[in-house]
């Protein structure tokens, strides 16, 4: 793309942005300007008198000009402070209407010059890949497990611009990140590179116990006289035991590679008489949890940030032996070990407490505080032999485990084979090795002279008595830290295919192209409306299309703040041992993903009858109980959780930890669902804090703040949109009071015009009439998303005709994806 041809594409949009949309005070309402300033500030501010060298009498009343675009900002912010006319004896006063009025005018006419300021004339900006991408790239190019390896972990975060992070003119390439672009490169191809011999493939059985040491002292102690590991209580961020990790694996397998498990467990007493104080669902059954962690950096008895859970199994209530087996992929380093899935928190933290009452005559008091250490021990040891001995509570046993691997299904692996072959490295064929490797990692076809430079630098390296491998990786690093690798090739103004494919990839997949795409690319074919058809298809069946899925319906909804502000660990228990945060996203990350599959109305979105949930969901949300930690597909009976604003991803993301704020909701449903987002608050006001105290509701802090007049219209827009959401708390359980109050809940409000709502429902209820703005703007945002740029002014016809063409088909999902990839800013830069 040439500077200079777009700085000219600018300018002339500003220009006539400037002079369409920005004869702006005259027009609308025969508004101007010079009336209200001559009203009240020309005597301080005019030909006269220029007070702080400041004349207002001299500004145009039909445009706002670039000399003059700071003058209207200063006047909007003095009006905003309420600074000026100064409220003094003797100067005239505007009532609220007329400061109301030119506020107005102001708001919006400055923030069309400033988007024109700042357009890209509707062009993407060339732009490079960000973190997510960029690791979906390495994944699929040299065949490394990112999700264990995190090629990205020294970069810094990525820039966002309304929420998303791959908009061009956002992702700078500065000299830091080019540094950690090469150290990840060259970090990803020695990973990539395996000379040495086909692994050899070791089945271990191992014989309970199988963890040899730590454990908590109920499991370091009945592992000292039974043949089997014994698990008392759950696992996760707040337990202090809770896992059956394997003892020889203290550091983690030494290869990568994929293994297959089996192990044999069994349930012990699912039915129990000590209900009272080990609070279980006897009509369960005990659930074994197969998770894994990176065993070189974690304690194997205790919680570690980098555990994965793969799968939970129910064992007979019989007390029965199960065997199950799974394969896993397991990174160097890495370990698999077991918990009891659906434990009570801490069960048998208080052991005397469970003699006391079960056991009486086994209970001793505690020694006397100045008692020596030996003489606590030994009661210790004796309390917890007397509790193993009579235990009729539930635990979970492990008998017996087998770990095979690793397992590969080609020697040597994807990524060695790209840059190496599977024969010898021979000097005289760097040329076809790097013309290979550039070809997959430039996602276009290269040619030996582009490869030149490439070539020249390995050989250089070679003249340092390097081997050819060793300066055949410098080359791959080179072109790893390029710009055709790290940036997305557009530069054609209606795309080329192969752009096309990368565009449609990375909207998809946030990953490079396959080899269909490739080959439909290199018979320019991929073009053609009914093949682009065709690919949508493939590619959204695709397990990679999980990636759009996932990080579209995060960007979106703002679900990458959830974790940012936790709730409070005593009072949101079940939120960390029920692992809510992680569940909550993959409930909306299924609702999108099912209204995506099945082509369902976008108004889905906001009401429902269906949605997704696991047995920590299902208690938080007062539904039938479920077993599962795996999210399945349930009806929604209670009719305030249809849709997306009765999900606690949503509800957990607009509150922080530990209170509710109906404006910071409001705005998200304005911004995220409406697609009207608000003006931003005027710099004097001081942002609303909840009254610890209970003085006051922030029903009542919220009238008092709409007293202030420059305040006033947009908080009459955005408290009804939150007010609906005050029954749901700060991790979206259903509540009838404020945490500590008394006093119901009033979740009532009435829209400016004048329509009101009683509740949840009702409000709802009345978001459906508006479905065509939700439509819209999920329309504009999957374009936002799918191009890289933000849409600007002279894109609202192409929003407008996607949305009327997506309604006309019945307003589904799918559709409005297909509408979107025909669309002609899809197709071109």
């Amino acid at each position: 793309m040439k500077e200079s041809k777009t700085s000219v594409m600018q300018l002339s949009l500003v220009l006539c942005l400037q002079l369409l949309g920005s004869r702006l005070l005259a027009v609308e309402h025969n508004f101007d300007p010079q009336v209200f300033l001559k009203t009240y500030c020309h005597e301080c501010h005019g030909q006269e008198t220029q007070k702080g060298d400041h004349r207002f009498d001299t500004l145009p009343s039909d445009r706002i000009e670039a000399g003059n675009v700071r003058t209207w900002q200063n006047i909007l912010d003095v009006l905003h402070l309420g600074q000026m006319p100064p409220r003094k004896d003797g100067i005239k006063q505007p009532t609220p209407d007329e400061v109301r009025d030119i506020v107005g005018h102001l708001e919006k006419e400055l923030a069309a010059v400033y988007a024109a300021a700042n357009s890209t004339g509707g062009e993407t900006v060339y732009r490079r890949l960000n973190r997510f991408e960029y690791r979906n790239t390495i994944r699929d190019l040299l065949g490394i497990r990112t999700a264990y390896i995190d090629p990205t972990e020294s970069f810094l975060p990525d820039e966002e611009e309304d929420g998303l992070d791959n908009i061009g003119s956002t992702l700078v390439t500065s000299d830091y990140f080019l540094q950690q672009a090469m150290l990840a490169a060259e970090k990803m191809i020695k990973r990539a590179t395996h000379f040495e011999q086909r692994p050899r493939n070791v089945l271990r059985s191992i014989e309970a116990p199988i963890m040899h040491r730590r454990g908590g002292s109920l499991s370091q102690a009945s592992r000292a006289i039974n043949p089997f590991d014994e698990l008392f209580g759950q696992s996760g961020r707040n337990a202090q035991a809770g896992y059956i990790a394997i003892g020889e694996l203290p550091d983690g397998v030494k290869v990568s590679g994929r293994y297959r498990v089996r192990v044999t467990a069994s349930s012990n007493n699912q039915r129990h008489p000590w209900g009272d104080i080990i609070k279980t669902d006897q009509d369960q059954p005990l659930r074994l949890g197969v998770v894994i962690y990176d065993a070189a950096k974690g304690d194997a008895h205790r919680y570690h940030s980098s555990e994965q859970s793969l799968m939970e199994y129910a064992m007979p209530e019989s007390g029965e032996k199960r065997t199950v087996e799974l394969e896993m992929w397991l990174q160097q380093g890495w370990a698999p070990r077991f918990t009891w899935a659906n434990a009570p928190f801490r069960a048998y933290r208080n052991g005397e407490r469970l003699l006391q009452r079960y056991h009486p005559k086994l209970y001793q008091r505690r020694p006397d505080r100045n008692a020596g250490s030996r003489a606590k021990i030994e009661y210790v040891q004796t309390m917890t032999q007397n509790l193993l001995a009579n235990n009729k509570g539930p635990t979970l046993r492990i008998h017996h485990l087998e770990i095979e691997g690793p397992l590969f299904d080609q020697w040597p692996p994807k990524g060695h084979r790209l840059m190496f072959g599977t024969g010898q490295v021979r000097t005289q064929d760097i040329e076809q090795h790097l013309v290979r490797f550039a070809t997959q990692a430039f996602r276009r076809p290269v040619s030996v002279e582009e490869m030149k430079s490439y070539a020249d630098l390995v050989r250089r390296y070679l003249n340092r008595d390097m081997t050819t491998v060793e300066a055949l990786q410098i080359g791959y690093k080179a072109i790893l830290s390029s710009t055709p690798f790290l940036h997305l090739p557009e530069f054609s103004q209606r795309l080329s295919d192969y752009e096309l494919a990368n565009r449609l990839s990375y909207f998809l997949w946030s990953s490079m192209p396959d080899e269909t795409l490739f080959d439909l690319a290199a018979r320019g074919k991929l073009r053609q409306p009914d093949v682009l058809r065709k690919q949508v298809e493939r590619m959204l069946v695709d397990p990679k299309s999980a990636a759009f899925i996932e990080h579209f319906t995060d960007r979106w909804l703002r679900l990458d703040r959830i974790g940012s502000m936790p709730p409070d660990v005593k009072r949101y228990r079940d939120y960390y041992t029920e692992n809510l945060d992680v569940a909550m996203k993959q409930e909306s990350h299924m609702f999108f993903g099912y209204i995506l599959k099945h082509n369902l109305d976008i108004a889905t979105f906001i009401n429902s009858e269906f949605t997704f949930a696991n047995r920590g969901l299902a208690k938080l949300y007062g539904m039938p109980p479920l077993g599962d930690a795996e999210l399945v597909k349930v009806a929604i009976t209670d009719r305030r959780r249809g849709g997306l604003l009765g999900q606690a991803s949503v509800l957990t993301a607009t509150a922080n930890g530990i209170d509710t704020s109906p404006v910071i909701r409001g705005v998200w449903v304005l911004e995220n669902l409406l697609g009207t987002p608000p003006s931003p608050p005027p710099p004097d006001v001081e942002p609303l804090a909840p009254d610890l105290r209970g003085a006051t509701t922030i029903r009542e802090q919220l009238a008092k703040h709409r007293e202030i007049a420059s305040c006033n219209d947009c908080h009459a827009k955005i408290d009804p949109m939150g007010f609906a959401l005050e029954n749901f708390g700060p991790v979206g359980e259903w509540r009838d009071t404020y945490y500590r109050q008394r006093n119901p809940i009033d979740a009532s409000a009435q829209f400016p015009d004048g329509t009101r709502y009683r509740e949840i429902t009702e409000f709802k209820a009345q978001l459906m009439k508006h479905r065509n703005l939700v439509a819209r703007n999920l329309a504009r945002k999957l374009l936002e998303y799918a191009t890289g740029r933000i849409m600007e002014v002279t894109d609202r016809g192409t929003v407008d005709n996607i949305t009327e063409s997506v309604s006309a088909k019945g307003n589904g999902l799918r559709d409005l994806v297909h509408a979107v990839v025909q669309s002609e800013p899809f197709r071109t830069k």
